[in-house]
């Protein structure tokens, strides 16, 4: 900004005795670590977000800021003391106060998993990739990694044995598999390699909610109280079944409604944005899959069609994401020979998802 930058402007709004406490958000152009956000200011910022922004970002980040129980944590940001378990009690017991980062390159996840997050009470950091664990981890101590399994630069594994080999036992958050693709010995795999638990993607509440409670329980954070806020399952007995529309059976509405319902009275504002945010994304990450089959790339496909396929189910485009796992599937095992086919079919089937996710924007 002329005159003033926002980081001097920060600074001096720290000098006022009346403002040490206000939360702060930097705006940046480019994306910095956290590393990187250090050596730009000794100001600790609520949040850094690169531009541009979107409104349900912008609007998730209010949210998460307005959950602090205490102002000055955004400033002091004290680490959290894992000596509970030599029988002293706790500072951190309520599920809010545990400190979570959560480790996912894909924007649609990142957003899908902070609401289920928000409905059992709790908040996340969130990062891209696994030098970005890395990098948060120097900054701050967290408790727990929701750690995505695949993510560019550096994988999930690859990071775990990273934390391993640099912290001893006791100072290691406890870290969670998170993984899109459930074959057998997926769960052994991630368990051999230093993560403590597993769940799939498309994440459902009660199974992160249960991998919660064993972490604090682990970690001796005290034992967590079901959330008042997860609504019991229920059946409900209908005496007739609609048939099913050309719309659901490409869109499970069921879904979407959830993903409203954890947006409480902002969830269909929320459901658009994320809706936006994937119609933005899955074109560019088609264009990727279709070059990485002209290119034979397999290593390139299996990432792209992973991406497409994790985000796809988390907006009930289930068909359209088993799809996407044939291509993924074909890539892992380095056989092509049918993946020009079955990419003009994801091209196809696309085309359907969107029109059908336009329409949910429209009408809601």
């Amino acid at each position: 900004m002329p005159e003033m930058d926002g980081i001097s402007l920060a600074e001096a709004i720290r000098a006022l005795p009346t403002q040490r406490d206000l939360p702060l958000i930097m705006l940046t152009g480019v994306y910095l670590s956290p590393t990187e956000q250090r050596g730009q200011t000794s100001v600790q910022f609520a949040a850094w977000l690169q531009n541009p922004i979107r409104a349900h970002q912008l609007y998730q980040t209010f949210i998460q800021i307005f959950n602090q129980t205490d102002a000055s944590s955004l400033r002091q940001r004290e680490p959290v003391r894992r000596e509970s378990n030599t029988g002293s009690p706790s500072n951190y017991q309520t599920s809010g106060s545990i400190r979570i980062l959560l480790a996912e390159d894909n924007t649609i996840n990142q957003q899908v998993a902070l609401l289920l997050l928000k409905k059992l009470g709790y908040r996340a950091d969130v990062v891209s990739n696994g030098k970005e664990v890395l990098d948060a981890l120097e900054q701050a101590d967290y408790d727990l990694i929701l750690m995505d399994v695949e993510m560019p630069e550096m994988d999930g594994l690859s990071a775990t044995q990273a934390i391993r080999t640099k912290y001893p036992h006791t100072q290691r958050p406890w870290i969670v598999a998170v993984t899109a693709y459930s074959m057998l010995g997926d769960r052994e795999r991630c368990l051999e390699n230093g993560m403590n638990d597993y769940i799939s993607k498309p994440i459902r509440i009660k199974e992160l909610e249960d991998a919660l409670s064993q972490a604090t329980q682990q970690l001796g954070l005290g034992t967590e109280k079901p959330s008042e806020n997860v609504p019991a399952a229920t059946t409900t007995s209908m005496p007739t079944t609609p048939p099913i529309t050309e719309a659901e059976r490409i869109i499970e509405a069921k879904v979407l409604d959830s993903i409203r319902k954890l947006g409480g009275s902002q969830g269909q504002m929320i459901l658009q944005g994320i809706i936006q945010d994937y119609l933005n994304t899955a074109p560019l990450l088609l264009e990727e899959i279709q070059k990485a089959i002209t290119a034979r790339d397999a290593n390139q496909l299996r990432q792209s069609t992973h991406s497409l396929g994790s985000s796809s189910a988390n907006l009930g485009a289930v068909n359209f994401a088993k799809q996407c796992k044939v291509l993924e599937n074909l890539a892992r095992a380095e056989d092509l020979s049918l993946a020009k086919e079955q990419g003009q079919g994801l091209v196809t089937e696309y085309e359907k998802v969107k029109i059908a996710l336009q329409s949910e924007c429209t009408h809601g």
